[in-house]
C-alpha cells in the first residue's frame, strides 16, 4: 500500500546481510548463475547458532536501505519493501510562539546530478528565495531561529542564508517571482506587490467536472488528479485545468500558483525516458476566436512542498479563459492572477546572523497527508533511521558561523539526520500602525540525493561552487569541513 513502488514486484536485485553475534551471512534474491530454472522460492540463509539473530540489513533493488531486527531463526519471515521518502530537498523549520514549526523544503531548484535521461542531468540553480509571514515567524529572547535540516537520505551544501524584513502597508500583499523554471521567462526571485487576486469564477478539470472550490483559496485542498498512468512516480495522465474569469483579460499579469509537486527520482525519470515518456511542465494557453492559443510553454511549477510560485503573463488578445496542461503530478491548491503595483513606502530591514551551529538532530516524523501533501513534526524526532551517508568530509559539529557569513563558496555541509540551527538578532523597530511584516529568506546552496542513478550520488565530491573559490573560502572549507562519514 505504498504511495509509490520503484522496485520490481519480485524483489529481484535485492541483497541482504545477516548478523548474529559475530556470525555474518550474505545472500541475494537471484542465484549467481544463468539458466532457465530460476524460481521464486524463499531465500534460505544460514543464521548461526543463536536462536534469534541481531539483524538483517536489506538493500532493495531501487537502493532503499532497511534493517529488520531480532528475527527468530528456523522461521519463515515475509518481508515486503516499505517505500520511504529518501530524498526531496532540505526541510526548514521556523521558531514561532515557543516551538519549531514545519514550513517547507528549499533548494529543490539546486539539486545536483538529477538524471532526466541517458547521461542527461538537470542544471541546478544554486539559490532560492522564500517568504514567511509574521504568523509563521517570531523571535525568542531577542533572536529569530531557523532549522535547516536533512531528514532524508541526502546531503546539503549551504553557502549563505540572508533574511530581509519587509514592512508593507496593509493594503498590499507580497509574493515572489519564484518557481522551478523549465523554460522562459527567467526567474528573478524579486518581491512582487499586489492588492487583489483576480479569481476565476469557474474552474473545470479535464473531465469537465467543476473544481472551482478547490482552487480559490490556499487550504492544502488541491485539485484531484485524473490519472490513468501509475507507472512512473511524478508522472500522470495529462492534467488539464480550465479557468474562466468574469472580467476580460488583456495585457500584463502574473499567474500565482499555490501548491506542491510530487518529484520523481533519478531512476524513475530515467525509466520514463526509457519508455519514451518525458515530464511536460505546465504550459498555459488562452482561448480566443473559438480556439486555444499557446501563451507560455513549460514555464515551470512550485518547486517542492507547499509554496507559492508565480510567472509573468502578457496576454496579447482579449480573453476570459485560460487553461493549464501538464503530465506532472502537481497539486494546484490555488490559482489566480495578480497585477503588480509597488507601494510608495516600504520599510526594509536586514537581520544580522548571530551564530550557526551544525548538530545531529535526528529525523522528525514525516506525515503524508491527503493528496501527498507532506508535513513534519519537530516534536517527534527519531535519533536513528535506516539511512546511508555519502562518502566525504562534512562540516564539524558545532559553530560554523564563519562558513555562512558571506556568499563565497565556503560551504556548511550536512548529511542525513543533521541540521544547521541559525540565530538572527532581533533588532527590528516596532511595526508602524497600518503596516504588516514579511520575512524574505534568501538561500544560497545546493542539495544532492543518493538515488542509484544520481550523478556522483555516492560521494559529496565534487563539492559544488559558483566559479572560482577565493583563498579565504578555501581556507574555511579546509578548517571546518573535516568530519568524515560514509556508509551506514
Amino acid at each position: 500500500d505504498a504511495n509509490s513502488v520503484r522496485s520490481n514486484f519480485s524483489g529481484i536485485g535485492t541483497g541482504l546481510v545477516l548478523y548474529n553475534q559475530g556470525f555474518y551471512a550474505v545472500a541475494n534474491s537471484f542465484q549467481n548463475m544463468i539458466g532457465h530454472d530460476q524460481d521464486f522460492q524463499p531465500i534460505a540463509i544460514a543464521a548461526g547458532t543463536k536462536q534469534q539473530i541481531d539483524y538483517i540489513a536489506i538493500k532493495w533493488s531501487d537502493g532503499v536501505f532497511r534493517t529488520e531486527l531480532a528475527l527468530k531463526t528456523n522461521n519463515y519471515h515475509k518481508i515486503s519493501e516499505t517505500q520511504r521518502q529518501l530524498s526531496s530537498c532540505p526541510v526548514i523549520f521556523a521558531w514561532n510562539n515557543g516551538k519549531y514549526e514545519f514550513i517547507t523544503d528549499v533548494l529543490g531548484v539546486g539539486g545536483i546530478g538529477f538524471a532526466i535521461g541517458r547521461e542527461e542531468y538537470g542544471v541546478p540553480r544554486p539559490w532560492e528565495n522564500y517568504l514567511l509571514t509574521s504568523k509563521q515567524f517570531s523571535s525568542d529572547d531577542g533572536m529569530f531561529k531557523l532549522q535547516f535540516t536533512e531528514p532524508m537520505e541526502e546531503s546539503a551544501y549551504l553557502d549563505q542564508l540572508l533574511i530581509e524584513v519587509l514592512d508593507v502597508p496593509i493594503e498590499y500583499s507580497v509574493t515572489l517571482d519564484e518557481r522551478m523554471m523549465i523554460a522562459e521567462p527567467q526567474v528573478t526571485g524579486q518581491t512582487l506587490f499586489y492588492q487583489d487576486i483576480i479569481k476565476p469564477i469557474l474552474v473545470f478539470n479535464k473531465l469537465n467536472e467543476d473544481v472551482t472550490e478547490k482552487i480559490l483559496i490556499t487550504d492544502k485542498q488541491a485539485v484531484d488528479m485524473v490519472n490513468k498512468d501509475h507507472r512512473f512516480l511524478g508522472l500522470v495522465d495529462e492534467q488539464i485545468i480550465t479557468l474562466e474569469f468574469e472580467q476580460v483579460l488583456f495585457g500584463e499579469y502574473h499567474l500565482i500558483m499555490n501548491g506542491w509537486v510530487e518529484y520523481g527520482y533519478s531512476q524513475t525519470m530515467f525509466a520514463a525516458w526509457q519508455a519514451g515518456l518525458r515530464a511536460n511542465a505546465p504550459t498555459i494557453e488562452y482561448f480566443v476566436n473559438g480556439q486555444w492559443k499557446t501563451l507560455l510553454v513549460e514555464f515551470g511549477y512550485p518547486a517542492g512542498m507547499p509554496r507559492a510560485a508565480t510567472v509573468p503573463l502578457d496576454i496579447p488578445e482579449e480573453t476570459t479563459r485560460l487553461r493549464i496542461r501538464t503530465n506532472m503530478e502537481i497539486y494546484f491548491d490555488q490559482l489566480g492572477l495578480i497585477q503588480t503595483v509597488t507601494p510608495e513606502n516600504i520599510n526594509i530591514h536586514q537581520l544580522e546572523l548571530s551564530r550557526a551551529n551544525v548538530k545531529q538532530l535526528g529525523f522528525p516524523r514525516r506525515l503524508d497527508n491527503q493528496q501527498r501533501v507532506p508535513s513534519y513534526d519537530f516534536n517527534d524526532i527519531e535519533p536513528f533511521w535506516d539511512t546511508r551517508y555519502m562518502e566525504g568530509a562534512y562540516s564539524q559539529l558545532g559553530d560554523v558561523t564563519e562558513l555562512l557569513e558571506e556568499h563565497d563558496n565556503a560551504l556548511a555541509i550536512i548529511g542525513a539526520g543533521e541540521s544547521i540551527e541559525l540565530f538572527f538578532i532581533d533588532d527590528l523597530p516596532p511595526l508602524e500602525q497600518g503596516y504588516h511584516r514579511f520575512y524574505l529568506l534568501k538561500f544560497k546552496g545546493w542539495a544532492k540525493d543518493m538515488d542509484i542513478l544520481t550523478k556522483n550520488g555516492e560521494t559529496l565530491d565534487p563539492v559544488p561552487n559558483n566559479g572560482k573559490v577565493a583563498p579565504r573560502a578555501k581556507h574555511l572549507n579546509q578548517q571546518y569541513n573535516t568530519r568524515f562519514k560514509a556508509g551506514r
